[in-house]
């Protein structure tokens, strides 16, 4: 069944142009970087909780830029809410603010997280990707790429937070590998 899309936004906004709205409306007084991460998090909560059902099993996949934090927030509220979600955390040389700020609510929340070494086929009904985010420049790095083809070779269907993990956030191509979501949350 199509759904109506009638009443979608047609305008249509580059990262950089995202960012900068970003930028400006903690200048203007309005929140925190942080408090969008949270908004996120919280969204992508919602939109997966209504898909699973009892004993359903999550692996949230966390970067650690922003998109890895607005992982770790969906996280929280999976855990909290009494789902089966573990964690597998993608590093970074050096995680954002925000994604410092997300692990330690999440610490503080749920002082023991299940956290996984590798992605394994069977384990998981749903994976969270919050694995790569709009930041990405050039082609996706060679461990990052491995990770999106564990992800793809699972049965689990995927939900992606901004955009599927290794998608230009500006021409939509993918940089070298991309997954496959079964669903992309978009956060305004």
């Amino acid at each position: 069944m199509a759904q109506d899309l009638s009443d979608m936004p047609r305008q249509l906004y580059s990262a950089k142009a995202v960012r900068q709205a970003e930028l400006d409306w903690v200048a203007a007084g309005q929140g925190s970087l942080y408090e969008l991460v949270e908004r996120a998090g919280k969204a992508a909560f919602e939109a997966l909780a209504v898909k699973l059902t009892p004993g359903s099993r999550v692996l949230v996949i966390a970067g650690q830029g922003n998109n890895g934090a607005d992982a770790l927030v969906c996280l929280r509220w999976l855990l909290n809410s009494g789902f089966n979600a573990s964690l597998f955390i993608f590093p970074a040389s050096q995680p954002s603010t925000e994604w410092e700020q997300a692990w330690n609510k999440l610490q503080q929340s749920v002082p023991e997280v299940a956290q996984v070494s590798e992605v394994t086929a069977a384990e998981y009904d749903w994976i969270v990707d919050g694995l790569l985010g709009t930041g990405l420049k050039g082609d996706v790095r060679p461990e990052a790429a491995d990770m999106i083809a564990q992800i793809n070779t699972t049965r689990a269907k995927v939900l992606s937070l901004d955009l599927p993990s290794g998608i230009d956030a500006d021409t939509g191509a993918a940089l070298g590998a991309a997954v496959e979501a079964e669903q992309t949350l978009c956060f305004a």
